[in-house]
């Protein structure tokens, strides 16, 4: 910000930028979105928010109100919350082990899916290529379905070649592409964009074209300069770096501490967290206690599913979901020390 603010041109950095956000921060998304995500994006077709959630409202203005809108389950309830706020009918998907459950979409007369399918949140599931197809035959089985691709944390993959984005192998212009920098870089930035389809794009400019951006001049030219430089790049291979050595030092406190496999870690090639399993009715309830000890904060993923659907949460074992960037060298040397208490008593 202080570089931006001292070099560039100030008719620039403190001009009023269009409803869609600056050109030159545009262009570097799309050429961002290029060489990480596989996907040819004119920078017209980019639209910068204030935060996923301001899109995710935004969208609902573009599609409509009266469309179903189906998500995730177990998801982020704030998703449903959204959609309900602005007078959507919601539906909620179950997952199988490839993703979202097709049949059981197929049942819901849903519009609109909001999927994240290259690390679900929570349980971190990376939606399978056969899927994926799947999933984009479905939508393009009737006009005015759409996928929200939402892709929040997908340069953060730490084993193995990346996934293709969704939307980079849909041929119907049927996805819509999110993604926010609050993962990568800050939540407190408040930056985050969607890829809008030809026929939304111009929709977009007619229906919505008269808001103002809802991120500064300021900060959108800073995050340009960030993504032209490769420094952003380089900070997002430092974070993968952290993220790796904290996954793996996780990894093996629970081989050491439950040899018999009572507690395992699953999905931890992707993204800032992993899903913990412990079977129910074994000592590998006690992983959640060690962590409470160690004032190391999860999720219980048994929390994370609408159960106004009815949705079946999993009773043969305990699933949380557990952040790396809360796994500091000293953090784990303090679960280290709980989990080997356990293991001697």
């Amino acid at each position: 910000m202080r570089a931006t603010l001292a070099s560039e041109d100030e008719r620039e950095i403190f001009s009023t930028a269009p409803a869609q956000g600056t050109t030159r921060l545009r262009r570097a998304i799309a050429h961002h979105l290029r060489g990480t995500r596989g996907m040819n994006v004119d920078p017209n077709n980019v639209v910068i928010g204030a935060g996923a959630q301001l899109l995710d409202t935004m969208l609902v203005q573009l599609l409509g109100a009266d469309k179903v809108y189906a998500v995730e389950d177990p998801g982020y309830l704030r998703l449903t919350r959204i959609y309900q706020a602005m007078g959507c009918k919601v539906r909620h998907i179950p997952l199988d082990d490839e993703g979202v459950d097709l049949s059981a979409l197929q049942k819901t007369g849903t519009d609109v899916l909001h999927l994240m399918p290259s690390h679900q949140y929570p349980t971190g599931l990376v939606t399978s290529i056969a899927r994926r197809y799947a999933l984009l035959s479905w939508a393009a089985e009737r006009p005015g379905r759409y996928l929200i691709e939402d892709d929040f944390d997908c340069e953060l993959r730490l084993a193995g070649k990346p996934i293709p984005a969704l939307a980079s192998i849909d041929a119907a212009q049927s996805v819509i592409y999110t993604n926010t920098f609050s993962k990568s870089l800050s939540s407190a930035l408040r930056l985050a964009y969607m890829v809008l389809p030809d026929e939304l794009m111009e929709r977009f400019r007619c229906n919505l074209g008269f808001y103002a951006s809802s991120v500064s001049s300021v900060d959108q030219v800073a995050l340009a300069r960030l993504l032209e430089s490769g420094d952003y790049e380089r900070h997002v291979n430092r974070v993968r770096v952290r993220a790796r050595e904290a996954r793996d030092g996780l990894a093996a406190l629970v081989r050491n501490a439950f040899p018999a496999g009572e507690v395992s870690i699953e999905h931890a090639d992707a993204g800032l967290y992993c899903t913990v399993v412990a079977e129910r009715g074994t000592d590998g309830s006690s992983f959640a206690q060690a962590l409470t000890r160690s004032s190391i904060p999860f999720i219980d993923i048994s929390n994370c599913y609408w159960c106004a659907d009815g949705a079946s949460v999993p009773e043969n074992s305990a699933q949380i979901l557990v952040q790396y960037d809360d796994l500091s060298p000293e953090v784990l040397n303090t679960l280290e020390s709980q989990l080997m208490g356990h293991s001697v008593t």
